[in-house]
Protein backbone atom coordinates (compact mmCIF):
# COMPACT_ATOMS: atom_id res chain seq x y z
CA UNK A 1 0.00 0.00 0.00
CA UNK A 2 1.40 2.98 -0.94
CA UNK A 3 -1.14 5.98 -0.13
CA UNK A 4 -2.61 6.58 3.44
CA UNK A 5 -5.64 8.05 3.89
CA UNK A 6 -4.13 11.22 5.55
CA UNK A 7 -1.83 11.00 2.28
CA UNK A 8 -4.39 11.36 0.05
CA UNK A 9 -6.24 13.69 1.31
CA UNK A 10 -3.16 15.92 1.09
CA UNK A 11 -2.53 15.41 -2.00
CA UNK A 12 -6.59 16.16 -3.09
CA UNK A 13 -5.95 19.43 -0.52
CA UNK A 14 -2.91 20.57 -3.04
CA UNK A 15 -5.07 20.05 -5.87
CA UNK A 16 -7.33 21.93 -5.33
CA UNK A 17 -5.60 24.65 -4.43
CA UNK A 18 -3.77 25.00 -7.27
CA UNK A 19 -6.89 24.61 -9.23
CA UNK A 20 -8.69 27.33 -7.51
CA UNK A 21 -5.33 29.48 -8.07
CA UNK A 22 -5.34 28.97 -11.71
CA UNK A 23 -8.80 29.46 -12.11
CA UNK A 24 -8.44 32.85 -10.86
CA UNK A 25 -5.37 33.58 -12.77
CA UNK A 26 -3.40 33.58 -9.58
CA UNK A 27 0.33 33.14 -9.48
CA UNK A 28 2.22 31.81 -6.70
CA UNK A 29 3.73 35.10 -6.09
CA UNK A 30 0.17 36.64 -6.28
CA UNK A 31 -1.54 34.24 -3.64
CA UNK A 32 1.45 34.34 -1.63
CA UNK A 33 1.55 38.09 -0.91
CA UNK A 34 -2.93 37.47 -0.99
CA UNK A 35 -2.92 35.23 2.02
CA UNK A 36 0.29 36.61 3.73
CA UNK A 37 1.67 32.53 3.35
CA UNK A 38 5.42 32.06 2.16
CA UNK A 39 5.63 31.35 -1.97
CA UNK A 40 7.77 28.29 -0.76
CA UNK A 41 5.27 27.04 1.49
CA UNK A 42 2.12 27.72 -1.26
CA UNK A 43 4.53 25.81 -3.72
CA UNK A 44 4.97 23.04 -0.97
CA UNK A 45 1.29 23.06 -0.12
CA UNK A 46 0.54 22.34 -4.07
CA UNK A 47 2.59 19.90 -4.63
CA UNK A 48 1.57 17.97 -1.38
CA UNK A 49 5.25 18.24 0.23
CA UNK A 50 3.57 19.25 3.18
CA UNK A 51 1.02 18.99 5.88
CA UNK A 52 -0.48 22.57 6.69
CA UNK A 53 -1.58 24.02 9.38
CA UNK A 54 -5.12 25.14 10.06
CA UNK A 55 -3.86 28.54 10.64
CA UNK A 56 -2.00 28.24 7.17
CA UNK A 57 -5.04 27.04 5.74
CA UNK A 58 -7.01 29.71 6.63
CA UNK A 59 -4.84 32.41 5.01
CA UNK A 60 -4.78 30.36 1.81
CA UNK A 61 -8.45 30.54 1.63
CA UNK A 62 -8.92 34.08 2.74
CA UNK A 63 -6.20 34.69 0.05
CA UNK A 64 -8.06 32.63 -2.58
CA UNK A 65 -11.27 34.41 -1.39
CA UNK A 66 -13.38 31.25 -0.21
CA UNK A 67 -14.35 29.31 2.69
CA UNK A 68 -12.10 27.00 4.06
CA UNK A 69 -14.00 23.90 3.97
CA UNK A 70 -14.08 24.27 0.15
CA UNK A 71 -10.60 23.50 -0.34
CA UNK A 72 -11.26 19.95 0.97
CA UNK A 73 -14.09 19.47 -1.52
CA UNK A 74 -13.18 18.45 -5.38
CA UNK A 75 -14.77 20.15 -7.64
CA UNK A 76 -17.02 18.85 -10.51
CA UNK A 77 -19.94 19.14 -12.42
CA UNK A 78 -22.18 18.13 -9.23
CA UNK A 79 -20.42 21.01 -7.34
CA UNK A 80 -21.84 24.57 -8.62
CA UNK A 81 -20.47 27.90 -6.78
CA UNK A 82 -22.60 30.75 -6.27
CA UNK A 83 -20.16 32.56 -8.50
CA UNK A 84 -17.70 30.89 -10.71
CA UNK A 85 -14.50 31.44 -11.44
CA UNK A 86 -14.47 33.92 -14.85
CA UNK A 87 -11.45 35.26 -17.03
CA UNK A 88 -13.08 38.93 -16.61
CA UNK A 89 -14.02 39.01 -12.90
CA UNK A 90 -11.80 39.03 -10.06
CA UNK A 91 -14.09 38.01 -7.24
CA UNK A 92 -12.47 37.80 -3.34
CA UNK A 93 -15.15 36.69 -0.95
CA UNK A 94 -15.57 38.90 1.88
CA UNK A 95 -17.56 37.01 4.71
CA UNK A 96 -20.42 34.21 4.41
CA UNK A 97 -22.74 32.87 6.78
CA UNK A 98 -26.57 30.96 7.29
CA UNK A 99 -30.05 32.79 8.61
CA UNK A 100 -32.25 30.28 9.25
CA UNK A 101 -32.76 29.08 5.69
CA UNK A 102 -30.49 30.89 3.72
CA UNK A 103 -27.35 30.91 2.63
CA UNK A 104 -25.61 34.75 1.83
CA UNK A 105 -21.99 35.78 0.64
CA UNK A 106 -20.94 38.98 0.07
CA UNK A 107 -18.21 39.45 -2.76
CA UNK A 108 -15.67 42.39 -3.38
CA UNK A 109 -15.76 41.98 -7.26
CA UNK A 110 -12.98 43.91 -10.20
CA UNK A 111 -14.45 43.23 -13.43
CA UNK A 112 -12.41 43.95 -16.13
CA UNK A 113 -14.08 42.49 -19.24
CA UNK A 114 -17.61 41.55 -19.81
CA UNK A 115 -18.90 38.63 -17.94
CA UNK A 116 -21.63 36.03 -19.04
CA UNK A 117 -22.53 34.08 -15.86
CA UNK A 118 -25.00 30.76 -16.35
CA UNK A 119 -27.77 30.40 -14.03
CA UNK A 120 -27.16 29.67 -10.29
CA UNK A 121 -29.08 27.42 -8.70
CA UNK A 122 -33.18 28.05 -8.35
CA UNK A 123 -33.88 30.64 -5.92
CA UNK A 124 -30.36 32.44 -5.64
CA UNK A 125 -30.42 36.02 -5.66
CA UNK A 126 -28.08 38.74 -6.39
CA UNK A 127 -27.94 42.29 -4.36
CA UNK A 128 -25.19 44.10 -6.71
CA UNK A 129 -23.52 48.00 -5.71
CA UNK A 130 -21.20 49.53 -7.61
CA UNK A 131 -18.16 50.98 -6.15
CA UNK A 132 -16.20 52.45 -8.58
CA UNK A 133 -16.74 52.72 -12.61
CA UNK A 134 -19.83 52.18 -14.01
CA UNK A 135 -21.26 48.50 -15.63
CA UNK A 136 -24.15 47.20 -17.36
CA UNK A 137 -25.62 44.14 -15.19
CA UNK A 138 -28.33 42.02 -15.19
CA UNK A 139 -30.35 39.53 -17.10
CA UNK A 140 -28.84 38.87 -19.79
CA UNK A 141 -31.46 40.15 -22.66
CA UNK A 142 -32.37 43.26 -20.65
CA UNK A 143 -29.06 45.06 -18.71
CA UNK A 144 -28.97 48.11 -16.87
CA UNK A 145 -26.72 50.41 -16.69
CA UNK A 146 -25.38 51.34 -13.01
CA UNK A 147 -22.97 54.27 -12.33
CA UNK A 148 -20.94 54.68 -9.39
CA UNK A 149 -23.33 54.36 -5.82
CA UNK A 150 -25.99 52.62 -8.53
CA UNK A 151 -27.42 49.19 -7.13
CA UNK A 152 -29.50 46.33 -8.54
CA UNK A 153 -31.29 43.09 -7.21
CA UNK A 154 -31.37 39.91 -9.92
CA UNK A 155 -32.56 37.07 -10.57
CA UNK A 156 -29.35 34.76 -10.30
CA UNK A 157 -30.70 32.09 -10.98
CA UNK A 158 -31.22 33.05 -15.11
CA UNK A 159 -28.64 33.83 -17.19
CA UNK A 160 -26.88 37.34 -16.02
CA UNK A 161 -24.08 39.35 -16.79
CA UNK A 162 -21.82 41.76 -15.72
CA UNK A 163 -20.26 44.25 -18.45
CA UNK A 164 -17.91 46.97 -17.60
CA UNK A 165 -18.31 50.41 -19.17
CA UNK A 166 -15.36 52.38 -19.85
CA UNK A 167 -12.88 50.87 -18.62
CA UNK A 168 -12.74 48.03 -15.35
CA UNK A 169 -15.50 48.54 -12.37
CA UNK A 170 -15.80 47.56 -8.89
CA UNK A 171 -18.39 46.42 -7.17
CA UNK A 172 -19.61 44.79 -4.15
CA UNK A 173 -22.24 41.79 -4.57
CA UNK A 174 -24.24 39.92 -2.24
CA UNK A 175 -26.07 36.45 -2.87
CA UNK A 176 -28.73 34.33 -1.21
CA UNK A 177 -29.03 31.60 -1.73
CA UNK A 178 -32.35 29.50 -0.37
CA UNK A 179 -30.82 26.51 1.59
CA UNK A 180 -32.52 22.65 1.41
CA UNK A 181 -34.30 21.82 4.79
CA UNK A 182 -32.32 20.13 6.83
CA UNK A 183 -32.89 16.55 8.67
CA UNK A 184 -33.80 15.76 11.92
CA UNK A 185 -34.31 18.94 14.08
CA UNK A 186 -31.79 21.56 13.14
CA UNK A 187 -29.33 20.79 16.56
CA UNK A 188 -27.54 18.87 14.27
CA UNK A 189 -24.15 18.48 12.94
CA UNK A 190 -23.64 22.17 10.63
CA UNK A 191 -20.06 20.78 9.63
CA UNK A 192 -20.97 19.34 6.44
CA UNK A 193 -21.70 21.77 3.28
CA UNK A 194 -25.27 21.30 2.14
CA UNK A 195 -25.05 24.52 -0.05
CA UNK A 196 -25.44 22.54 -3.43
Amino acid sequence: MHESPVGDAVERLGARIRAERRDQGLSVTELSELSGVGRGTVTDLERTMRTPSLDTLAKIASGLGVPMPDLFQERGSGDPQLLPPSAGLESRLIGSWEEEDTRVEVYRLRITSGVRSRACRKGVRGYLTVVAGSLKAGAAGTPRTLTTGGQLAYAADQPHVFLPVGGAAQAVLVMREPLEPRSGDGDGDRGGDERH
